[in-house]
Formats: C-alpha cells, sequence, structure tokens
C-alpha cells in the first residue's frame, strides 16, 4: 500500500470564520496535500460572500492559490 495518491486525487479545504481560522484550514489542507503529492483546492463560497469576514487569501499572492477551478455542488 502507497501513500502517494494518484494526481486525480485533490485535498479540499473548506474556509470559513476569520482570517485566522482561515489562515488554519490552508495550512492544514496545505501539509497534508504536500504529504501526500496531490493537489489543493480551496473552497471559498461560505465566506467570498461575506461583508463581515471575506476570503483573506486575497491577500497573500504566494499562497500557490489558483482561482479558475470549478467546485463541486
Amino acid at each position: 500500500m502507497t501513500d502517494t495518491p494518484p494526481p486525480s486525487q485533490v485535498i479540499t479545504s473548506r474556509l470559513f470564520g476569520g482570517a485566522g481560522n482561515q489562515l488554519f484550514q490552508y495550512a492544514a489542507g496545505r501539509a497534508l496535500a504536500d504529504r501526500l503529492g496531490c493537489d489543493l483546492m480551496i473552497d471559498a463560497r461560505y465566506v467570498a460572500g461575506s461583508r463581515d469576514r471575506g476570503d483573506c487569501f486575497t491577500h497573500f499572492a504566494k499562497a500557490r492559490l489558483r482561482r479558475d477551478v470549478a467546485l463541486p455542488p
């Protein structure tokens, strides 16, 4: 049994809460994706439309995020 998933597998981090929670959710997802050798997908639907708590990653250009990925329903 191998720890490396096929490239088609993806780790998804669903962001919610404030900036601290979002940073932790990103870091946990990134660490797991790097360890398993697969891609990381960020689901920011729960914070993107919020006036109180927006997506904090708009401030981090080097976070290796792509914003053109379609998320499942």
